[in-house]
C-alpha cells in the first residue's frame, strides 16, 4: 500500500512537472488590434510553442508584460522608451511599421500643418507617440504647439464618431480608422505622417512606430527564437506585399474589422523590418530628427546580436 501511494505521488509530481514545463515553454506574444499586427499573426502561425493575443487595452497589455505574464509585447516605440526610462529591464527586439497614421480632415483637404493655424487637432492621449510627432510637425512648420494648434485628447473610436457628426475638423488617425473614415461624406485623407516626415527631414522609409519588446534576460536565453521570429516576420511582410488577400484571410479571425477594411488598411500601412544595430541607428536617427536626441545610455535598450 505504501509502495502504491509512493508511486502515485511520484506519478503526480511527474505530471505536474510536465504541465509546468509545457506551460513555461509556451511563448506568449501580445500585439495591438490594428493592421500593424497582421504580419505578427501570420508569423506566429509558423513559430513553435507560441500563443498570440491581439489586445485593445494598452494599459492591461503593458501591465501583464511588466509582470512577466507575456514574453514579447508589440507596442508603440514611445511606450517601450518609457519602460526603459522607468528602469524596467527591457530590450527592443525589432520594429517593422514605418507608416500607419494619417491626418484626416473634415470639410477641407490640407497639405501642411501651416493651414491648420487656429484649429484644434484630435489625438489619442497626452504624451502619445502621435502627439510626439504632431508637435514636431507643427514646430517644423513654424507654428507654436498648444498655441497655434490646440490638442484635444480623444480615443480613436470617439474621434471617428465626431468626424461622422462633423464636430471634429482635424484628427490624427491610424489605420484601420483611416479606412473607416474615408467613406464619411466631407471627410478627406489629407496626408500620411510617413510622407510628411520624409518631406520635412529628407529621410526615406518613414520612421519606426511599432516594435517588439522583451525582458533582457528572456531575450538572452531565447536568441534562436528571436531570429526565427524575425525570419517569419520578413516572410509575412513579403506575403502582404505580394498577396495581400491571402494575408488577410490568415489574419482576419484575430480582428473584429471586416476583411475589406483590413485589406484596404494594410495597403495604407508601410512595413519595413529592422533589428539589431540597424534598428538602433534608425531609432537614434528618428529622435535626433524630431529634436529629442536620446542619451548614449539608451543603446542598452536594443537587443544586438
Amino acid at each position: 500500500m505504501k509502495k502504491y501511494i509512493l508511486l502515485l505521488i511520484l506519478s503526480s509530481l511527474f505530471v505536474l512537472l510536465f504541465v509546468s514545463q509545457t506551460t513555461t515553454n509556451v511563448i506568449s506574444i501580445w500585439g495591438p488590434a490594428t493592421p500593424s499586427s497582421v504580419p505578427l499573426v501570420i508569423a506566429a502561425e509558423k513559430l513553435p510553442n507560441t500563443k498570440i493575443t491581439i489586445f485593445s487595452d494598452h494599459s492591461q497589455a503593458s501591465a501583464l508584460f511588466l509582470k512577466g505574464e507575456t514574453q514579447i509585447l508589440f507596442t508603440g516605440l514611445d511606450v517601450g522608451i518609457n519602460f526603459y526610462k522607468n528602469k524596467a529591464p527591457v530590450v527592443m527586439l525589432n520594429s517593422y511599421v514605418t507608416g500607419l497614421t494619417y491626418l484626416v480632415t473634415y470639410g477641407i483637404k490640407v497639405s501642411s500643418f501651416k493651414e491648420l493655424k487656429g484649429k484644434s487637432i484630435y489625438i489619442p492621449f497626452e504624451g502619445s507617440p502621435i502627439e510626439e510627432i504632431v508637435k514636431f510637425f507643427v514646430e517644423k512648420d513654424g507654428l507654436v504647439y498648444k498655441k497655434d494648434i490646440t490638442p484635444v485628447y480623444s480615443p480613436f473610436p470617439s474621434s471617428l464618431e465626431l468626424l461622422k457628426q462633423g464636430k471634429a475638423e482635424v484628427v490624427a488617425l491610424p489605420e484601420p480608422f483611416v479606412t473607416m473614415a474615408s467613406s464619411i461624406p466631407n471627410v478627406y485623407i489629407s496626408f500620411g505622417f510617413k510622407d510628411y516626415y520624409e518631406k520635412l527631414t529628407g529621410k526615406k522609409n518613414g520612421y519606426p512606430q511599432v516594435g517588439a519588446f522583451a525582458m533582457k534576460n528572456w531575450a538572452i536565453n531565447n536568441i534562436d527564437y528571436i531570429k526565427l521570429l524575425h525570419a517569419e516576420l520578413a516572410k509575412a511582410i513579403e506575403l502582404i506585399k505580394n498577396d495581400p488577400q491571402t494575408a488577410i484571410k490568415i489574419a482576419a479571425p484575430y480582428f473584429s474589422f471586416p476583411q475589406p477594411v483590413l485589406l484596404k488598411a494594410i495597403g495604407n500601412t508601410s512595413f519595413n523590418l529592422s533589428y539589431s544595430n540597424e534598428l538602433l541607428n534608425e531609432v537614434f536617427s528618428y529622435y535626433q530628427s524630431i529634436g529629442i536626441p536620446l542619451d548614449p545610455q539608451f543603446k542598452e535598450l536594443f537587443f544586438i546580436y
